[in-house]
């Protein structure tokens, strides 16, 4: 990914010097900026370390102002240090819209972005002085939502991650304080109409995918303990479902992006982290301990459930229609994940976990495969050694775990042995046939 960044960036810069030689005009630039994802005129104005140099500068003059005006907070008259916050805060963000005004980007997000630091710290230090700390996470939303239109007015991609990271640390408190976070997904909207009209960002793409993942796990756990008058982000077998069917979504919403132009880099990175998630869980419910929870539970609003899945894989299978493969890996996933959650809501047999927890294991060691062989063949590196990764990992967990007795063991060890040897026997013909021609 690093390496992305910076081939991103030198793209950037070349096209800034087209632009200049006339080989290509403006509107020309941005659109082929805007293809891999990079923001043309951002690039082109100044430096990157110019950017972080000065955004820096900016940040430890701001937090050199707040130790000052901590380290004597007694000593200074309450209307002294709340006038003062004030104008302080008021002074640097005023300072950074004369910047923006000037066409001088850069400093004008250096200065606001020390505003909006400025600004949560009055919140904070204010509330302490007048003791209005009944309910705090409403300090954080505060601080998110002045933060949210300053970020959208300058189009500034470094205001909106401060907004959305904001957001979310309120979502996560306010949930852990037994409170349903109304107000966050007008935050996810914002994030979408940002990254839609004003610019591509990979991380705010980022944090838009991991909000949506933690609305929709909370309400789904939310929705399920009502009944019992629990409101709080635990992770119950609800919740748990939606992962999964959200898993589904977003592996055909990789699809989708890959099939439309301008949104590749959003695809690739998606279809990234939507494997290794994928791989995450499975080595989570590779133990029986988690199938007999979810065996166990107590399922509130079963049919809500089941509905809710084939929804969440109904999704995944429309965003994935562009997919014209005959094995269509969403639609297999979504089949097998809403089978499986049936079986499981429906029986309810907590003796039946080594049974799933076998399924899982085979499944892993499947996947570790067809990771290994789809490396090889289209000359991914990341698919080979994190299929290599995957069945090692099995192997190891395996031994930890000890599926059986030590015969089965031995049987399992010698199955990977023969899988990683026949693919070292496969690459080094590859490799040899390829020296010869």
């Amino acid at each position: 990914m690093r390496l992305i960044r910076l081939l991103k960036h030198d793209l950037a810069h070349e096209v800034s010097i087209w632009h200049q030689k006339k080989i290509i005009d403006e509107e020309q630039a941005e659109q082929i900026c805007a293809e891999y994802g990079v923001d043309y005129h951002g690039r082109s104005q100044h430096t990157y370390g110019y950017y972080v140099l000065s955004g820096l500068g900016y940040l430890f003059l701001g937090l050199s102002i707040l130790v000052v005006i901590g380290e004597n907070w007694q000593d200074i008259p309450r209307a002294a240090r709340m006038i003062g916050l004030i104008i302080l805060t008021l002074l640097t963000n005023l300072a950074g819209i004369y910047r923006y005004a000037q066409g001088r980007h850069g400093e004008a997000v250096a200065l606001l972005l020390t505003g909006s630091i400025l600004y949560g710290a009055s919140i904070m230090l204010i509330a302490r002085l007048y003791h209005l700390g009944e309910h705090y996470p409403d300090g954080i939303l505060w601080w998110a939502t002045g933060v949210l239109p300053v970020a959208l007015i300058s189009r500034s991609t470094i205001l909106m991650i401060l907004a959305m990271i904001l957001a979310m640390i309120w979502f996560l408190v306010e949930a852990s304080l037994h409170y349903y976070p109304l107000l966050y997904p007008l935050f996810l909207l914002a994030n979408t109409w940002f990254l839609i009209k004003i610019r591509h960002s990979l991380l705010l793409f980022a944090l838009l995918i991991i909000g949506t993942g933690l609305t929709g796990t909370y309400t789904a756990s939310w929705l399920s303990s009502l009944a019992d008058g629990l409101y709080r982000l635990d992770l119950t077998a609800e919740g748990a479902v939606f992962i999964g069917g959200y898993i589904i979504v977003l592996h055909g919403l990789t699809k989708w992006l890959a099939a439309h132009a301008g949104h590749t880099a959003y695809g690739a990175l998606l279809s990234l982290w939507v494997m290794r998630s994928f791989i995450l869980l499975l080595f989570i419910m590779s133990f029986a301990g988690p199938w007999r929870e979810l065996l166990d539970a107590d399922w509130r609003s079963p049919i809500a459930t089941i509905l809710m899945l084939l929804g969440l894989c109904a999704v995944g299978i429309i965003l994935a229609w562009s997919d014209k493969t005959v094995f269509n890996i969403t639609r297999v996933s979504a089949a097998g994940l809403a089978s499986v959650a049936a079986l499981i809501i429906i029986s309810g047999e907590d003796s039946h976990a080594w049974l799933y927890q076998v399924m899982d294991n085979l499944l892993l060691v499947i996947t570790g495969i067809w990771l290994i062989i789809r490396g090889l063949r289209l000359g991914i590196s990341r698919y080979f050694y994190t299929g290599i990764l995957t069945i090692m990992l099995t192997g190891l967990l395996r031994y930890i775990d000890l599926i059986g007795d030590y015969i089965g063991t031995a049987v399992l060890f010698t199955v990977f042995a023969l899988i990683l040897l026949t693919v070292a026997g496969y690459w080094k013909s590859r490799h040899a046939g390829r020296e010869t021609t």
